[in-house]
């Protein structure tokens, strides 16, 4: 087998596994077939052991190969497979004149060239990126969200009342335990079913538009003039537990 590898390009391995890929989906070498064994293999092509089984673990991880116990290395039929049709079954639907979708961002309103900027920025910051970070959340992020809803939201806090989470519902199964002592939340109406359902299971009684409760739950889309119209509009993001105290009140942001 007179074969040239070069060294200067991609890795060995790689090279020897696009070689024997294209083999077996050119069908040169058949559906059953035994592959060389890897001494065998590392002698002819002149390359080392390891980097002949690194190729065969990449083909069989990649399924083009299969290993069996004490045999070696036998080719698949990958490449009798017939493709996967790539027709949708979206392209036989009506185009969508309004797209109210809440599962995607609106590409027109969304600043990808600052997005980008900031990316870059993030990424020149070696340091943090291989840390774990603070565990209640970037406290220069914290800063700018505080900022930002004392403006626009008419909350004043600190970012030391702020928690960045995974999650609404992961910040809430954190923050429940934290708040044991207090027994009533109330939630501004019930389509939030995912929250309603962690405070209860923390034991809470769960309300609705109950300003007396030990707990009130808001979200960005209770905080405008329009919330009260927003009861059959699911509630998910970002949401402000206030939590009411005998002498003063304590507001939480997440």
């Amino acid at each position: 087998m007179s074969l040239s590898f070069h060294s200067n390009k991609e890795c060995l391995y790689l090279q020897v596994y696009e070689h024997y890929k294209n083999l077996i989906m050119e069908r040169r070498i058949p559906a059953g077939s035994r592959m060389p064994s890897l001494r065998k293999c590392s002698a002819e092509l002149k390359l080392s052991r390891t980097t002949i089984e690194n190729a065969y673990l990449q083909l069989a991880a990649d399924g083009y190969i299969v290993a069996r116990a004490q045999s070696g290395y036998y080719v698949t039929n990958i490449a009798e497979q017939k493709p996967v049709s790539t027709t949708s079954w979206h392209a036989n639907l009506p185009s969508i004149q309004y797209d109210f979708a809440s599962n995607g961002v609106d590409h027109e309103s969304f600043r990808f060239d600052l997005w980008q900027r900031y990316i870059k920025s993030a990424l020149r910051q070696s340091d943090r990126l291989l840390s774990y970070g603070e565990p209640q959340g970037e406290a220069d992020l914290r800063q700018v969200l505080a900022d930002y809803i004392r403006q626009r939201r008419n909350v004043n806090c600190s970012a030391d009342d702020i928690v960045i989470g995974a999650g609404v519902q992961s910040i809430l199964n954190l923050l429940c335990p934290l708040i044991h002592d207090r027994k009533t939340v109330s939630f501004p109406n019930a389509s939030f079913v995912q929250g309603s359902t962690i405070f209860s299971d923390y034991g809470f009684e769960v309300q609705y538009r109950n300003k007396d409760c030990d707990v009130i739950y808001v979200s960005p889309a209770h905080m405008t003039k329009w919330g009260r119209d927003h009861a059959r509009q699911p509630s998910y993001g970002t949401g402000t537990l206030r939590c009411s105290e005998r002498q003063s009140d304590h507001r939480r942001r997440f």
